[in-house]
């Protein structure tokens, strides 16, 4: 293999360059069966998080976040806590998630939740519409 093949390949496999602080604010959705899980990450530091599970209570969940260079992660305060099934049960309970912050090999903006499980909230749009074109 020549050497620009080879690093075209080394980029391609890192993902690119670590997410920055200006990469966060915009649309993230978890990916689970029977559960619309949104969060809006904010230009002003607020978030706002909607867990609406088939046949339950919404939960709705409003607080800051802020960029941490080292990870680089993010911290959002006043989260809910998250069982390590994914599930939320009660909006009450709440504390300070450090999310690892990264960019996946094919370029997507992810927040981890429990990266051995699979659970992460990927970006799916920059602006604060989702997928779907809810707004928030």
């Amino acid at each position: 293999m020549t050497r620009p093949a080879l690093a075209l390949l080394l980029c391609v496999a890192c993902g690119g360059p670590a997410p920055a602080a200006y990469d966060a604010p915009g649309t993230y959705e978890m990916d689970r069966p029977f559960v619309a899980d949104t969060l809006w990450v904010l230009p002003d530091g607020t978030y706002t998080l909607v867990y609406a599970p088939d046949g339950g209570k919404t939960l709705v969940v409003r607080g800051r976040w802020e960029y941490v260079r080292n990870g680089p992660s993010i911290t959002f305060h006043r989260f809910p806590v998250r069982e390590y099934s994914g599930s939320v049960r009660d909006a009450s309970q709440t504390g300070v998630w450090q999310a690892p912050f990264e960019r996946t090999a094919f370029g997507s903006i992810v927040l981890q939740v429990y990266k051995d499980k699979g659970l992460r909230y990927r970006r799916v749009s920059p602006d604060l519409l989702g997928s779907a074109g809810r707004g928030r």
